[in-house]
């Protein structure tokens, strides 16, 4: 994936921070982990903004930039749930979201597009998020 403003990668990441601090004061497991792949413009504001939002990098979220498209399968693979956070609004069908299912991995993705055409919020395969927002994303 590329982290470009139209992917708003800072929404996964403030939800990914929000998500670790409820885990972390009201859960004896252990926080989840985060993985970012793909890269772009907003990758250094990316990380900086996980700092900032009290995420260690390389250890709570990870980013491990662009991969070959050979390599994201078996990346997916080793992911329990694979987040998509694209927002606009005009995307097609999300490859990610297709490279996910395929990989047999639930798909959260914002029902931009036509992404309601093929993923039915609810079922083992994933949900939609109506509102790409922080609170909608973590609930």
């Amino acid at each position: 994936g590329r982290l470009a403003p139209q992917k708003s990668p800072g929404l996964f990441i403030r939800a990914a921070a929000a998500l670790h601090a409820m885990y972390k004061e009201h859960s004896s497991t252990l926080p989840p982990q985060f993985v970012v792949i793909g890269d772009g413009p907003l990758r250094q504001a990316s990380e900086q903004l996980a700092i900032d939002l009290g995420l260690r990098l390389n250890h709570d979220i990870h980013f491990i930039g662009w991969l070959p498209p050979e390599t994201v399968r078996s990346a997916i693979r080793n992911l329990t749930h694979v987040v998509v956070h694209t927002n606009i609004l005009e995307e097609t069908f999300c490859m990610c979201n297709l490279e996910a299912l395929a990989e047999g991995r639930p798909v959260i993705s914002f029902g931009v597009g036509g992404v309601s055409e093929y993923l039915n919020s609810g079922d083992d395969h994933g949900i939609i998020v109506d509102t790409p927002s922080v609170p909608a994303l973590v609930a």
